[in-house]
């Protein structure tokens, strides 16, 4: 009596085999689609299944996808992997050392624009290997403004001071306001706006042709907005090469009819002469009285 035999993978028939032996080198694709074989013969047939169980690393079966919200809003990436034996997930952020989720699912609730940023969906397969996927989270809101509030120009020459702006959306509108003035692009008599985008976000320029002591007095506001809100830096010049002031209090102790009293003598400043080294005090500041004629200081 003869018989007749039939291989499949997954279901699909392999044309390429007959007989009673299938040889072949096997991958992950083993692992979920079984091997069946039929044998049919004029009584009849049977069928037997099974799995290989071939070891390997992670392989992606749904891979995330970045995201764009609103502030305030959830924030939910999926990634699933396969591999053999169990494999291990791990969510976390670009940059930072602390684990989110060991899910496929990764939920970040009501976020905020400091959660944007790079996340890493990482699988590893315990001694076959590991793999990992990189998704970007974007947080729509207000512009946010990280300047140095006190800028260092050069007194008679020409001066920049910079304004730099994250923003999701970009803004629609930047502006800088200095006394009576707003100026947002171009220029104006000795001033001028410049701004450009970077990957990292938008730089706002003010260059000042000529810097005169005024200049050293004003406080000029940088102001950006967008359909979520605004955010404003105060930003304030000071002279280049100009020592930054050191205050040295001084404790004046009288001794009188009444209660001991004591005065606080304070420099209010350094400053630096000409082309030397040398410092004077510019004034100084007293705070409190002493009734007595006599006494002692201490500095």
């Amino acid at each position: 009596m003869t018989s007749a035999s039939k291989w499949a993978k997954g279901g699909s028939i392999i044309r390429e085999v007959s007989g009673d032996t299938y040889e072949v080198i096997v991958d992950h694709s083993f692992f979920t689609e079984p091997v069946s074989c039929e044998v049919t013969n004029a009584l009849g047939s049977t069928n037997i299944s099974r799995n290989v169980d071939v070891y390997f690393g992670p392989r992606m079966a749904a891979e995330p996808q970045s995201l764009q919200v609103d502030q305030g809003s959830d924030a939910i990436f999926n990634c699933a992997w396969t591999g053999n034996p169990s494999l291990t997930i791990v969510w976390m952020k670009r940059g930072s050392g602390v684990v989110l989720s060991n899910e496929n699912i990764l939920t970040l609730k009501a976020v905020r624009q400091e959660d944007a940023g790079k996340y890493v969906c990482r699988a590893v397969v315990p001694r076959v290997g590991a793999g990992e996927k990189e998704v970007s989270l974007t947080v729509n809101g207000p512009p946010t403004i990280s300047s140095t509030q006190t800028q260092q120009v050069l007194y008679g020459e020409k001066g920049q001071i910079k304004c730099f702006i994250r923003s999701t959306p970009p803004p629609d509108r930047i502006a800088w306001s200095w006394k009576e003035t707003v100026l947002e692009s171009g220029t104006s008599g000795r001033y001028t706006v410049e701004t450009v985008s970077t990957e990292e976000g938008v730089i706002s320029t003010l260059t000042m042709s000529n810097i005169v002591p005024a200049d050293f007095q004003t406080i000029y506001n940088c102001t950006a907005w967008n359909s979520f809100g605004s955010d404003t830096e105060i930003i304030r010049l000071k002279e280049q090469g100009t020592p930054t002031p050191v205050f040295k209090p001084c404790l004046s102790w009288g001794f009188g009819t009444g209660d001991l009293q004591k005065s606080i003598v304070r420099p209010v400043g350094l400053l630096k002469q000409n082309n030397y080294n040398e410092q004077q005090w510019l004034s100084r500041e007293v705070v409190g009285h002493t009734r007595s004629q006599n006494g002692t200081t201490e500095c």
